[in-house]
């Protein structure tokens, strides 16, 4: 089963995520998450390769999802 939610801040949302997922596994987390610049000594953690714009757009109109519609619309306006 697939269940779509709407996320008003993505960004947020997988970090409140990530913090949760981390401190099931045992790792301690201090502070809380929060809103920022990324710091020019970052490491980036993880990262993600989606479908191509084609076949999700596909998916879309298939499905008529707003969800997605709404995710293409915030990820190509991020660019």
């Amino acid at each position: 089963m697939v269940l779509y939610r709407r996320v008003g801040d993505p960004a947020f949302y997988y970090g409140q995520t990530l913090r949760l997922l981390l401190k099931k596994r045992g790792i301690r987390v201090s502070g809380r998450v929060k809103r920022g610049t990324t710091p020019q000594t970052a490491v980036l953690i993880q990262s993600y390769e989606s479908s191509e714009l084609g076949e999700i757009i596909r998916d879309m109109n298939k499905v008529s999802s707003n969800f997605i519609a709404e995710m293409v619309v915030k990820t190509l306006g991020r660019s």
